[in-house]
């Protein structure tokens, strides 16, 4: 069963425009686009903003993976950077949009998830460094990751 980022399409009341926030529920919603709406309207409140469901944009994430218990803090925090996790909400949509990691040859977090089968070691622009990539079941290790966290 997979875990699921729920949708939902907020706006101010006397505004057409909507925008997308993903939220476990409404009133997280509310608050979230609260907080980011008041970086440049400081008179907004609660009761200013709706808020409704918008499940054809949930973002779906797999179960975990069992290698994830074989996975260090610190390797699951490199292949999360690796595939684009900021762990800013706002940012969830734009999951996916690293897959990578540059550095030395030898940085045993990076060996480690290529022995497992997450990354992939390709040529640096110097012969001591690697561009590691994520392999596709190191794509959805980290998604299993990310909705571990959000849940």
């Amino acid at each position: 069963m997979s875990r699921i980022l729920k949708a939902w399409r907020v706006k101010l009341l006397w505004h057409e425009t909507t925008e997308t926030v993903y939220a476990a529920t409404s009133s997280k919603a509310r608050y979230q686009y609260l907080l980011d709406i008041r970086e440049v309207r400081d008179d907004v409140t609660f009761s200013d903003i709706s808020v409704t469901r918008n499940p054809q944009s949930d973002i779906h994430f797999p179960d975990p993976e069992p290698i994830v218990d074989k996975l260090t803090d610190e390797q699951r925090d490199v292949l999360l950077h690796a595939y684009g996790y900021s762990g800013r909400p706002g940012d969830i949509e734009k999951l996916g949009w690293r897959d990578h990691f540059y550095t030395s040859r030898t940085d045993d977090r990076l060996v480690a998830l290529e022995a497992h089968g997450l990354m992939k070691a390709c040529a640096g622009w110097d012969r001591d460094e690697a561009t590691f990539r994520l392999t596709d079941i190191g794509r959805t290790v980290a998604r299993s990751i990310v909705g571990g966290l959000l849940q």
